[in-house]
């Protein structure tokens, strides 16, 4: 039996992990692969039955499960970057959201048929677009960027808002169930909902604040700090949630708000370790949930079900956040395209399933439906939002025609010329150094500056970065090229960020770790100062079309002569020559070559040789 057990606890794992590269992999939602999983191996083969399988450890394993999801959500909610991001998303969160909310609480309620306390929990989680969902639609529609960064600031925001908002909900539709079982009035539900939800706030706000304390004053080691944090959350939940039930993710979801808002300089790594280990978490929990639902719940949703669903998506979302853009600067566009585009994702769906396991058996009318109400919205919005993203935003001219963006890191007079050459094939680049100086010799090219300390960056320079999607680090300085490069490894993708060879050339800095720093391009033998030094002895760069060669060969340096830099695609996209690298022989476009003067008199006389015949 033990060993069964085991079994099912690593295929969970494994399918989760598996289901998110899949995703990855083929740029698609991972929601659908993990929603497939979750079906293929409950309903459809029942190899996983959660319910006989987990036993007694089903509810307490999804609770610390879905608490260290809320934590992940609540540090990600910043007032100062809310405060930053624009008119547009302060009026989608401040008016959207409770325009949303009520909304469809009255269509849950009017439409589906549900009792007002099950239409309010599933009001509240209409509120909800996550990022995991949203991001890779964004990246395979390419729209404006504007309408990018409003749908993306929305769903960094929205979502642990949402959260907390149905968590607060459930407590409350968990203790007014309680009290009527014992006949107490709902003025007692209402005080003890409210000495409750605040003292599990003033729990959570405490401990944060003795944690800032105990970080500023080094009294916890940079490597305990991580799991200090995840501790001391699992420790709150548990305690709180004894006092009463489901506060304890209202105190986990402040502890989550007040470290994100303190200021510390940790929480990038703090964000960083919970979401490795929510998306661990987030993917088991979603499978084990799908795996538990009932099909025949599904085929026994009525028509009032779909006309709620078709209501959710085209009237109530698109009213609200066209009431709440008024006046906001947006144009009609814009505010229809945020009203129809808003996609759900696994956090939503992994508090449904939660809050279906902790209502079962209630005496609420409808409570056996918001698993299978929200999985549907889900199911609908990530298919339906993926086929239309794209040509709805051609169709009303928020789509973006600028082909995928590099950020350059370092403004030298090598990395000026590479900008030039890669400007003159419409690659949009974005150079940054932290010399105003430095960037001056850029003046007149058709590039982005940027002034200032990358590992640093203002919430409004962010938006530079919006279209870009590759990285070359190219300073003087090799710790920073490579702080540089992990900074946006999780952004642009650890195969999108590069850096020049390392001018130190003692063979520990030579061995450094790959997951520490970015792709070697070149060679190693390429520092900085040896191609500034070959640019001044009239090395220049020349352009070359690649469609019949063989792209491996084409990207072979020659060091003595020709030195290929970088491949664009026809297609759109950067291929960096680097000896990490695996290349597709068929991948053709215009290959960015570094040569010297003989070689590029060569080739340009090679290029402006008359044709025969004239």
């Amino acid at each position: 039996m033990e060993e069964h057990l085991l079994l099912l606890i690593v295929l969970v794992s494994t399918a989760g992990i598996a289901a998110q590269w899949i995703a990855w992999r083929f740029s698609l939602p991972a929601i659908v692969i993990l929603l497939a999983a979750g079906f293929l191996l409950g309903p459809l083969t029942r190899i996983l039955s959660p319910e006989q399988n987990f036993g007694a450890l089903l509810d307490p394993a999804i609770g610390l499960a879905v608490a260290i999801i809320v934590l992940e959500e609540s540090l990600g909610l910043n007032f100062a970057e809310l405060r930053a991001s624009g008119r547009g998303i302060a009026r989608i969160v401040g008016l959207g959201v409770p325009l949303i909310a009520a909304m469809g609480t009255a269509a849950a309620h009017f439409i589906a048929g549900l009792s007002w306390p099950i239409a309010a929990l599933v009001g509240v989680m209409l509120v909800i677009t996550g990022p995991t969902v949203i991001t890779p639609l964004l990246r395979q529609a390419k729209l404006a960027h504007r309408t990018d960064s409003l749908l993306r600031w929305e769903s960094v925001v929205n979502e642990p808002i949402g959260a907390v908002l149905t968590v607060i909900v459930l407590e409350f539709l968990v203790l007014w169930d309680a009290a009527r079982q014992i006949e107490a009035p709902l003025t007692d539900v209402a005080l003890s909902l409210v000495t409750g939800t605040l003292a599990a706030a003033a729990f959570g706000f405490g401990t944060a604040f003795a944690m800032r304390f105990m970080f500023y004053r080094g009294h916890v080691p940079e490597f305990l700090k991580s799991p200090l944090v995840l501790a001391v959350a699992l420790l709150i939940y548990a305690l709180s949630d004894v006092v009463q039930s489901e506060a304890g993710l209202i105190a986990v979801a402040v502890l989550g708000v007040a470290l994100a808002n303190f200021n510390l300089p940790e929480i990038e790594d703090l964000r960083r370790f919970k979401a490795a280990l929510s998306t661990f978490l987030v993917s088991g929990v979603f499978i084990v949930l799908t795996a538990n639902l009932d099909i025949e719940t599904f085929l026994h949703l009525d028509w009032r079900a779909f006309a709620f669903i078709g209501a959710a998506l085209l009237v109530v979302r698109p009213l609200a956040i066209g009431i709440a853009t008024i006046s906001s600067g947006l144009t009609w566009q814009e505010r229809l395209f945020l009203g129809l585009i808003a996609p759900r994702g696994i956090v939503v769906a992994a508090l449904a399933g939660f809050a279906g396991t902790r209502l079962a058996g209630s005496g609420y009318d409808g409570a056996e439906m918001v698993a299978p109400l929200v999985f549907s919205i889900i199911i609908v919005t990530v298919v339906l939002h993926g086929l239309i993203m794209g040509p709805l935003s051609r169709f009303l001219g928020l789509a973006s025609e600028r082909p995928p963006g590099l950020l350059i890191v370092g403004a030298s007079d090598w990395t000026v010329a590479l900008t030039k050459a890669l400007t003159r094939l419409g690659t949009p680049v974005v150079l940054s150094d932290r010399s105003g100086a430095a960037l001056r010799p850029a003046e007149g090219i058709a590039v982005t500056t940027h002034t200032g300390h990358l590992l640093a960056m203002e919430e409004e320079e962010e938006e530079l970065l919006l279209e870009t999607e590759f990285l070359l680090a190219a300073t003087e300085d090799d710790a920073f090229n490579a702080l540089v490069c992990q900074k946006f490894a999780p952004e642009f993708g650890q195969q999108n960020v590069h850096q020049l060879a390392y001018a130190d050339r003692s063979e520990t800095a030579q061995r450094f770790h790959r997951e520490w720093r970015g792709k070697i391009i070149i060679a190693r033998e390429a520092t900085l100062a040896e191609l500034n030094r070959r640019l001044s002895e009239g090395w220049r760069f020349e352009l070359k079309p690649v469609r019949d060669e063989d792209t491996r060969e084409a990207l072979d340096p020659s060091p003595d002569s020709s030195i290929p830099v970088v491949l664009v695609k026809t297609g759109g996209g950067l291929l960096f020559a680097s000896p990490e690298s695996e290349f597709s022989p068929d991948v053709q476009g215009t290959l960015v070559v570094f040569q010297a003067p003989a070689a590029a008199e060569k080739a340009g006389a090679k290029h402006h040789q008359p044709r025969a015949g004239r």
